[in-house]
C-alpha cells in the first residue's frame, strides 16, 4: 500500500500468500538497497518471504520456510542494517516453538534454521526490541519470556579451530503477564 500525494488516495494490492488463511505478517527492516520484504505466517504452517518487484510492482514469494508443525502465529524480523549483514527472522507457532531463520550476509534469499527453541505453551506474539538484541516471547500459559542474544563458539573443524561465533538466544527471564514487575536488562 503506498500513498499518491498528487491524488490524495492510497492505492493497495493483494495476493494469495497461503492457502488456507494469514495469520501473522511483518515488514523487513529498510535496506540501503532500497529492497522492500515481508514475511507471512499461515496457517499451512509455513512461514513465506515476500520481496516486492520495482518493475512490477507485484509480490514474489523469495522464500518458503518450513519447520513448524502447526499454524504459525506470528513473524517478527530482528532490527538491523539489512541483508549486507545478513537478515534474522523469527516465527512462533500453535506447535510450542520458536524459530530462528538466519540468511548469510549478502544472501538475503538464502534461509537457513538457525535455532530451534521448544516452549511449554503455545507461542502467540514475537517482538525484538529496538537494537534486535533481545526477543520478548507470549505463550498461551499468561507468560512473556525474555530471549537475549549471545554468541557461542561454533564446532570446531578439521584443524581443531572452532569456528567463528553463532549468535543464538538464551532464556533471560520469563514471568506471568498478572503478576508483571518492571525487568532492566544491561
Amino acid at each position: 500500500q503506498s500513498y499518491d500525494s498528487a491524488g490524495g488516495a492510497w492505492s493497495s494490492s493483494r495476493f494469495e500468500a497461503h492457502q488456507i488463511g494469514v495469520n501473522s505478517v511483518s515488514w523487513a527492516p529498510a535496506e540501503s538497497g532500497g529492497a522492500r520484504r515481508l514475511a507471512s505466517g499461515g496457517c499451512d504452517n509455513l512461514v513465506k518471504v515476500w520481496k516486492l518487484n520495482p518493475d512490477t510492482q507485484a509480490w514474489e514469494c523469495e522464500a518458503t520456510l518450513e519447520g513448524h508443525q502447526d499454524w504459525v502465529r506470528d513473524t517478527a524480523w530482528a532490527p538491523g542494517v539489512g541483508s549486507e549483514e545478513g537478515l534474522t527472522l523469527t516465527s512462533g507457532s500453535q506447535d510450542k516453538k520458536v524459530i530462528v531463520w538466519r540468511t548469510p550476509p549478502g544472501q538475503p534469499g538464502k534461509w537457513t534454521k538457525a535455532q530451534v527453541i521448544p516452549f511449554p505453551e503455545v507461542v502467540w506474539r514475537l517482538s525484538w526490541n529496538l537494537l534486535g538484541k533481545v526477543l520478548a516471547v507470549t505463550t498461551g500459559d499468561d507468560k512473556v519470556a525474555l530471549l537475549q542474544e549471545s554468541l557461542e563458539p561454533g564446532e570446531p573443524g578439521g584443524d581443531g579451530e572452532a569456528a567463528p561465533a553463532a549468535p543464538t538466544l538464551k532464556p533471560v527471564t520469563t514471568f506471568e503477564t498478572a503478576n508483571a514487575k518492571p525487568v532492566v536488562l544491561c
